[in-house]
């Protein structure tokens, strides 16, 4: 089963409380990291450390902070330290609880799909045991959006604070919305558990045009990601060359000539109504999925990530096209010279091959 979802909201502000929460959840806080508790008779294996968090942190800041909010880079590291030292206390904060949850949802999934059960996100026997063990983990969460907005929100220009306040609305109305669907559950009134971070379909108010706020969210996310197809991966692949081949200021020329060619073609498929109405309309139908209750594992998403696949050939096509020939550039010399270098870091390592 093909999954591409990386590209969708790596960089939103809903995306970093996502991974924060859910790897604060599955990875105990490493108790030397501060604020936590020494470790048990039965420690878990593996915590979430430091590193871990400042990973994250800075996944957010360049994805989120960086690109979205225009923030300086100048203090991209300082604001990573900030969100990471935020990812740690909710760590801290959610140890046990947060790690049993996981495991239990795990278990729940594990035995469904051995017993031929139904798919769908949440097993029926363990909606109203998600809802009890997750409430009392609201306010940290919260807590936690409030910390990072407030510690990065002053390093922005102003008008992408701006930005910034009116998308954390959006984000608490949404997390209001969870918890108020969890609330539900956690009374035991419902039995038809659904994906938590949906509406329910009885709550789905439309505009005057007969337009629901999840359609309307749906389409605004197509069109975005339509305009996430982009070609900073190719510059990043020259300014590798660069290095690995020690290339001069002619080859990088040819280098430059070479991407602009495929970022002019790039512009142009990008441009086409036929791919723009293909690729928006498969996208669409990725933001609805969920909501048909038929699991993963379905012809449907099958059917859809081909469709996809299909789309984005030719975008991999242009990305094979110039690698292919920014490698033809450098010189035998030059190659040797980087193989020696590759060959000498492996046995510096003890990892020569015959």
């Amino acid at each position: 089963m093909r999954m591409n979802r990386a590209e969708q909201g790596t960089g939103t502000l809903p995306a970093v409380v996502l991974a924060a929460v859910l790897a604060a959840a599955c990875l105990a806080a490493d108790p030397g990291a501060g604020g936590g508790q020494a470790p048990d008779s039965s420690p878990p294996g593996i915590l979430m450390t430091p590193g871990m968090a400042r990973a994250l942190g800075g996944i957010f800041t360049k994805q989120s902070l960086v690109r979205r909010y225009q923030m300086d880079e100048a203090r991209a590291a300082e604001a990573a330290e900030l969100v990471a030292r935020r990812i740690m206390e909710l760590a801290h904060g959610l140890d046990g609880p947060g790690q049993e949850l996981i495991q239990r949802f795990v278990e729940e999934q594990l035995a469904r799909q051995a017993d031929g059960g139904a798919e769908g996100f949440m097993p029926k026997t363990f909606g109203r045991e998600f809802a009890e063990r997750m409430l009392p983990m609201m306010p940290r969460i919260r807590q936690f959006v409030r910390n990072v907005a407030h510690d990065v929100r002053p390093m922005l220009p102003m008008k992408q604070q701006l930005r910034m306040a009116g998308e954390l609305m959006v984000l608490n109305k949404a997390i209001d919305g969870f918890e108020e669907t969890i609330r539900t559950w956690s009374t035991g009134q419902v039995t038809d558990y659904g994906n938590p971070f949906e509406q329910r379909e009885e709550n789905i108010r439309k505009d005057e045009h007969g337009v629901s706020e999840q359609l309307a969210q749906a389409r605004r996310s197509a069109e975005n990601q339509l305009e996430r197809v982009q070609a900073s991966e190719w510059e990043q692949y020259i300014e590798q060359a660069r290095t690995f081949y020690g290339l001069d200021d002619s080859q990088m020329a040819t280098a430059e000539s070479i991407r602009r060619e495929m970022v002019e073609k790039l512009g142009n498929l990008l441009r086409d109504p036929r791919w723009r109405d293909g690729m928006y309309h498969n996208r669409l139908w990725d933001s609805f999925y969920g909501r048909l209750g038929i699991g993963w594992n379905h012809p449907l998403r099958v059917l859809m990530e081909d469709q996809r696949e299909t789309l984005m050939a030719p975008v991999a096509a242009l990305g094979d096209e110039l690698r292919r020939r920014v490698d033809s550039i450098p010189t035998e010399a030059q190659r040797r010279s980087a193989r020696q270098r590759v060959e000498a870091m492996l046995a510096e390592k003890g990892l020569t091959g015959d």
